[in-house]
């Protein structure tokens, strides 16, 4: 895994995702994106990469419905 290789496989962050757990948004992520690409190919290579863990939301169903977890 390289940064090239982050690079193409998702050009550019997608604009219209939703603020992750770690309360970092496109915007803010996007300023430094290739920083952040090297920093993450480097915790990745040397191990030191931990995915955060995921925030649940409950999805209200419409006609009273019992509803989902979004993250499941």
């Amino acid at each position: 895994m390289d940064e090239e290789f982050l690079k193409e496989s998702n050009r550019e962050p997608n604009p219209y995702a939703a603020v992750g757990i770690d309360r970092v948004s496109y915007e803010t992520y996007g300023r430094n994106l290739d920083d952040n690409r090297a920093n993450l190919v480097e915790r990745l290579k040397s191990k030191r990469y931990r995915a955060q863990d995921i925030r649940r939301v409950r999805i209200p169903k419409p006609e009273g419905g019992r509803g989902g977890k979004e993250g499941d």
